[in-house]
């Protein structure tokens, strides 16, 4: 199920041993017996300086384009310069990684909501999110969207609601699109996303499985979304726009050991991964595009026309844009209660970070 891609090793400790020399021997006249005498001035005992031994940090990615910031925090040295030693365990889904955090096998996860989280968070105190890691901006480009083919499109078969019913879908039931797709078919055509036949694949899978007919309208993220409308002819259908605006689609989480254990490190961990931050809002500079060409294996010409998602540069995220999500999860059956801000996240975390870096 895991399978440990990365191991950044990014600090040693250093012991630095200050010793003064010896004084000179220097003579002094005494008046007394006009005498020349000496006075050895001896050195101080020497002092020692260590450098306290670096912290890991266990950190789940998926790899995903919202996960750029930590990796520019990592090459650039961000959490080397907070004595902190980050190592990588990446996943193929970011739902998997929830229970190992609650576990307290990984000390950060990344992820989205979904009503796995929300469920998580109402029962375990120790799990809270600690950072936005990419939001939907209306007024930015698309970085999560729903494509379908686009003779569907042109044809008007979307507004037909036994065609709707006829298509296959990719994407899964608990994600944000979800709640979007849901949200279309119950305003246009009084139907529910449960009727639907849908087909998860794998973001790699969704080219062929367009090129071939296997599926007509899927959920893609970048820097997937780029590469699919690219290759396939498929258009946008849906997005969050008017749906989920400003909801975090990427998350930092925390589990127990930087939460409740040891949140002094979960601070200085925020430090270095809101200059990662920082860093990637600058867009494709060349070396943003270095780091990205090198961990996401695509060419940096092509990483350089794709949407880079929106993300807070204060890391805060917005509590009362999740409402209509965990609203509709909740008549779903999904989850058993709406969460509270104080159950969902911990701003202590981002606060700190921003009181070091400057707003």
């Amino acid at each position: 199920m895991l399978q440990k891609l990365i191991s950044i090793l990014a600090l040693t400790g250093i012991t630095l041993t200050a010793c003064a020399p010896a004084a000179a021997t220097v003579p002094i006249d005494t008046p007394a017996d006009n005498q020349s005498a000496t006075t050895a001035a001896t050195a101080a005992p020497p002092e020692s300086t260590d450098t306290p031994e670096p912290e890991v940090v266990i950190l789940g990615l998926s790899r995903v384009f919202s996960s750029l910031p930590l990796y520019i925090a990592i090459e650039e040295g961000y959490f080397a310069e907070q004595n902190i030693i980050v190592e990588v365990t990446e996943f193929e889904s970011a739902n998997v990684m929830l229970p190992v955090l609650a576990a307290g096998e990984l000390d950060v996860a990344t992820g989205s909501l979904n009503s796995s989280l929300f469920n998580l968070v109402a029962q375990e105190p120790g799990v809270k999110i600690a950072a936005d890691k990419g939001y939907s901006d209306p007024e930015g480009c698309q970085t999560n969207a729903v494509i379908a083919r686009r003779d569907l499109l042109e044809s008007g078969a979307f507004e037909d609601a036994q065609r709707v019913l006829s298509l296959v879908y990719s994407l899964s039931l608990t994600s944000p699109t979800s709640y979007i797709v849901d949200s279309w078919l119950h305003e246009n055509h009084g139907l529910t996303l449960e009727e639907l036949n849908t087909n998860l694949l794998p973001q790699a899978a969704v080219i062929d499985a367009f090129n071939t007919g296997a599926i007509d309208v899927a959920v893609v993220v970048e820097p997937s979304l780029s590469q699919v409308l690219a290759a396939t002819d498929t258009e946008i259908w849906l997005t969050y726009e008017g749906y989920l605006d400003q909801i975090s689609s990427g998350l930092v989480m925390y589990g127990p050991g930087l939460v409740q254990d040891n949140r002094e490190l979960g601070q200085r961990f925020m430090v270095g991964y809101l200059k990662g931050v920082r860093q990637y809002l600058q867009g494709p500079t060349d070396r943003n595009l270095e780091i990205a060409a090198e961990i996401f294996d695509f060419e940096a010409d092509f990483l350089r026309g794709i949407c880079w998602a929106a993300v807070r540069p204060d890391g805060r995220i917005d509590y009362a844009a999740t409402l209509p999500w965990q609203e509709w999860e909740l008549a779903a059956g999904r989850i058993d209660r709406i969460v509270t801000e104080a159950e969902l996240w911990d701003p202590a975390f981002v606060e700190y970070a921003a009181s070091m870096l400057g707003e």
